[in-house]
């Protein structure tokens, strides 16, 4: 952070985004479910890194040269699943100690855990960031009439030393990838909601918000590769005083944008704490034509079609809804092919007109005269769906599967997340089998699941020995080896160039070998014991 702010605070210079290394995977190969980076560019030499994540947020501050913004802080938190509730929220979401101006001095998390604070210097519940002259607060001296500022942290999501309530921090993540919100807190411009509109990174340039949900399609796969699932969290709609059938405050909805989907393609909301009658019945007084069914008592289903689809959110009061938002995609998909959602929160503005109290109970007359409503967008999320194959899908939805389900074992079944997390990992599972993996070998783990090859290994190889020949024809190419074993000489035929330079390297240094085949005696995995 000092080094961005000591030579890239001028706008009109290098922006150094464009600088820092492999931003092309920043949104689709890192989350809160891939601990580790694994390179085997050099077959006889595999690598493993641990990940690191960061966020970086930058200001712009404008204004005349010379001019100060003193004690600029920026709050970082991560909501714990996708979420389109990042409007602000100070009594929840955006729960924050107060300094002395009775303003935003340092974030903390909300009783519930829906959103959780990162810094850059510590684990929560660690404020150093925000004490003068700390990391994540400082004062701007413009030069010129721009200038930028940068703020970060360390998305600290892999430490089992990060507790926060006596859990480890995955205890508190309930999907894969996650929304982050960066805040900022200047006491001489504060953030404040006002004439009945909730601000949100929608419609304020002092909140910043990233987020983009990646699961991949297998392609072709069965039915169950084609199923993509994530979870999101969203809070339930307001109470609404309802009048001769007609919605004085009208309910909140989702707004799916379905993209470039398949029409056709299904999806499905699972929302263990609503009835799924409930959902159909208000989509029946709000839409003259409603696109919902009901697939069991918790879940309900639409069809992809061009455009957009609107879901009322139910009204609730205390806890959020926990969801699984599935879509289900066609067998025609390709490789290669991507699909991009958009879902948004709507809500809506009312001045209802004059309110009159007759003082009977709590009965109100309501006069229609200057009512007047207005939709916004309050917060959004977006899903995206590459289609791939299962040699490149296959190993991430394992280790998900192993992170997923020590999240599950060390969940109360009485907490709202815990059916959502049930069927999550339901369908990851089928994915896994759909792709000819094992979902029921893999393990509870923080760590995901071991690269093949290392670590105990719960398979029975079918020949161990050492490679005394290898075979190559008229023209100088590859086509099998033999292996020399306890009980004899094997032969394996294979005309693969890499398994030739893997046992022209055993057989020079006389390496023990592990050969796995099938029933017609192809080989299916080669493990060199060095």
């Amino acid at each position: 952070i000092n080094y961005l702010n000591t030579n890239y605070n001028n706008p009109a210079g290098t922006d150094p985004f464009s600088l820092l290394p492999d931003q092309a995977n920043a949104f689709t190969g890192d989350s809160s479910v891939t601990p580790y980076t694994f390179d085997f560019s050099n077959i006889f030499s595999p690598k493993i890194y641990s990940n690191y994540n960061f966020a970086i947020a930058r200001v712009r501050l404008k204004g005349s040269s010379g001019n100060q913004a003193q004690n600029m802080k920026v709050f970082f938190r991560l909501w714990t699943t996708q979420s389109p509730d990042t409007d602000y929220q100070p009594s929840s979401t955006y729960l924050s100690n107060l300094d002395s101006n009775g303003l935003p001095g340092s974030p903390i998390a909300d009783s519930a855990k829906d959103t959780i604070p990162f810094f850059a210097t510590g684990n929560y519940p660690g404020t150093n960031d925000y004490t003068p002259g700390g990391a994540n607060n400082r004062t701007i001296t413009l030069s010129g009439s721009s200038t930028w500022a940068y703020f970060g942290c360390f998305l600290n999501v892999y430490d089992g030393g990060n507790i926060i309530d006596g859990q480890q921090i995955q205890y508190w993540l309930n999907g894969t990838h996650h929304c982050i919100v960066a805040q900022i807190a200047y006491d001489d411009a504060p953030i404040i909601n006002s004439n009945g509109v909730t601000l949100s990174p929608e419609n304020s340039d002092k909140l910043a918000q990233r987020n983009l949900q990646v699961t991949h399609s297998d392609n072709p796969g069965n039915s169950a590769t084609h199923r993509i699932p994530q979870t999101f969290d969203i809070r339930p709609s307001k109470p609404t005083l309802e009048l001769t059938g007609t919605f004085l405050d009208y309910p909140d909805e989702l707004m799916i944008d379905w993209g470039n989907t398949p029409i056709g393609s299904t999806a499905d909301i699972f929302w263990p704490q609503v009835n799924s009658s409930d959902v159909i019945q208000l989509a029946s007084q709000l839409y003259p034509l409603s696109q919902l069914s009901a697939v069991d008592n918790n879940t309900i289903q639409c069809e992809v079609i061009k455009g957009v689809t609107y879901i009322p959110i139910p009204v609730g009061s205390g806890q959020n809804f926990s969801g699984l938002f599935t879509l289900n995609l066609p067998a025609t998909v390709v490789k290669g092919q991507e699909f991009n959602i958009t879902v948004r929160r709507i809500t809506t503005r009312q001045n209802p007109g004059q309110r009159i109290n007759q003082g009977v109970g709590d009965a109100i007359f309501i006069s229609n005269k200057g009512a007047r409503n207005w939709r916004y967008v309050t917060g959004t999320f977006q899903v995206k769906i590459p289609v791939s194959t299962k040699e490149f899908i296959l190993f991430p939805e394992e280790n998900t599967l192993a992170i997923l389900k020590w999240r599950l074992n060390a969940m109360s079944p009485g907490y709202r997340w815990f059916p959502v997390l049930q069927k999550y990992i339901s369908y990851v599972a089928a994915r896994i089998d759909g792709m000819g993996g094992n979902s029921a070998s893999i393990k509870p783990s923080l760590q995901g699941v071991p690269v093949k090859g290392q670590g105990e290994e719960k398979e029975k190889p079918s020949y161990t020995g050492k490679i005394c020949e290898i075979i190559f024809n008229c023209f100088g190419d590859f086509e099998g080896f033999v292996l020399g074993t306890c009980d004899g000489r094997e032969t394996f035929k294979s005309c693969e160039k890499a398994i030739g330079e893997i046992c022209l390297r055993a057989c020079k240094d006389r390496l023990p070998v592990s050969i796995y085949v099938n029933q017609k005696k192809k080989i299916t995995k080669i493990i060199i014991h060095c």
